[in-house]
């Protein structure tokens, strides 16, 4: 599944979608269903301001591959597991050291 979400238009949210099963090589986009979500943020003072998250979510495949010959070696096809996996496992890496990153600050916040 690729997701693409925007807090700006359905648009954005659309094209990050598209942009992300690119990314993989994927080169077409099935069951692909819009969902809306709210978040919210504390505001200037006067209440909490809460906004619309436009989201876009598809299963990522090849339809069709151009060759010369006709024919798509199975590995073509595989290769969109093996760059979601690699993708998947760069995102996770991230988000964990942005976490350990967040607790460290609050500590140095708290102990200073």
């Amino acid at each position: 599944m690729v997701h693409g979400s925007s807090r700006n238009s359905p648009d954005s949210a659309k094209e990050e979608m598209i942009h992300r099963a690119r990314l993989i090589g994927a080169n077409a986009l099935l069951n692909v269903q819009y969902y809306k979500t709210t978040d919210s943020e504390p505001g200037t003072g006067t209440g909490t301001h809460y906004y619309a998250i436009h989201n876009f979510k598809g299963k990522a495949t090849n339809i069709a591959r151009k060759s010369l010959n006709g024919q798509y070696k199975l590995d073509d096809l595989r290769q969109i597991n093996n760059n979601a996996k690699a993708l998947k496992t760069t995102l996770v890496n991230k988000t964990t050291s942005a976490k350990k990153n967040k607790r460290v600050i609050f500590w140095l916040v708290v102990f200073c």
